[in-house]
């Protein structure tokens, strides 16, 4: 048995191409792999106003700008009511570990648990619009996370990849809760638990070329009836296609070029009060993602 201990960073990317050339390329080493991993992570929240949104548009939304079923990083934003530019850098930690047995020459299977990363409390000031300063504090952190997966290598040239995973949202701070606090802040964003789906596969089609392809599937966490509160993060698209490319270069040096694309999607709710939903009202979010990476890479 093999002991690899790794340090990871969560980045916006993680296309599932890039994912299951990682695992394709695990699975043709050792038999049997326990992978122990510690996740650092230090995000930049930049800030217009409240964490918060209210009936009234007086104060400002943040944002987990996040596609719920591939983990990607966090990114924050508003609108200008009232507020004045801050940022919060608040530090995460986490950790991971996974089982990854080897079949035979091709075939592969793979088993990841990755801790919830915890997050310090995000605080930061705010002027209002009278020109008083308030303190203002919001807990929120990122799921915690179980994956399967399946490697098969049909030749030396061809490898594929197929992955599940299981978000645990409804347990996690910022996420589990929903509607007003007593204070007149949101309480959370009120995501479910969600299965995410994936499968790629990478073909060498020349002596430095490699091709790349993937189709991922995630289920919405955002229920219908908390449309409003998630207009600022309407984290909805499900279907998604990814491309890519990679040119091994001279000296262990690859360039590599990847695309993403997840098809629009959309939800609707009523507008809340804090009082609760309001009748005869109506909030909807659609959204649709494009991406495109560029990537050199060089292995010592």
């Amino acid at each position: 048995m093999t002991w690899i201990v790794l340090l990871e960073a969560l980045t916006n990317d993680g296309a599932i191409t890039r994912n299951v050339r990682a695992r394709c390329l695990e699975a043709v080493e050792g038999l049997e792999v326990l992978i122990v991993g510690v996740v650092v992570v230090e995000t930049e929240i930049l800030m217009i106003g409240d964490p918060v949104v209210d009936a009234g548009g007086e104060r400002a939304g943040w944002v987990r700008r996040v596609d719920p079923g591939r983990g990607s990083g966090m990114r924050a934003h508003g609108s200008l009511a009232g507020g004045r530019w801050c940022a919060a850098s608040p530090k995460g930690m986490g950790g991971s570990a996974g089982l990854h047995y080897q079949i035979n020459h091709a075939a592969s299977v793979g088993l990841a648990y990755h801790t919830p990363v915890w997050f310090q409390q995000f605080t930061w000031n705010r002027k209002d619009l009278t020109g008083v300063n308030h303190t203002l504090n919001f807990k929120m952190n990122l799921p915690q996370i179980l994956s399967v997966g399946v490697a098969l290598s049909p030749s030396p040239k061809t490898h594929i990849g197929i992955d599940a995973r299981w978000f645990n949202y409804s347990n996690t701070s910022g996420f589990a809760k929903a509607g007003f606090n007593s204070d007149g802040s949101v309480a959370g964003f009120g995501w479910n638990n969600i299965w995410a789906f994936g499968g790629g596969i990478q073909r060498q089609v020349g002596a430095t070329t490699k091709i790349m392809a993937g189709y991922n599937f995630s289920q919405n966490p955002i229920p219908a009836k908390y449309t409003f509160f998630n207009t600022p993060a309407p984290a909805i698209v499900q279907h998604h296609i990814s491309g890519g490319i990679i040119e091994t270069l001279h000296s262990g040096w690859e360039l590599n070029a990847t695309y993403y694309h997840a098809f629009r999607n959309s939800i609707s709710g009523s507008w809340y009060s804090g009082q609760g939903p309001v009748p005869g009202t109506s909030v909807t979010s659609r959204m649709s993602e494009n991406s495109l990476t560029l990537g050199l890479a060089k292995t010592f």
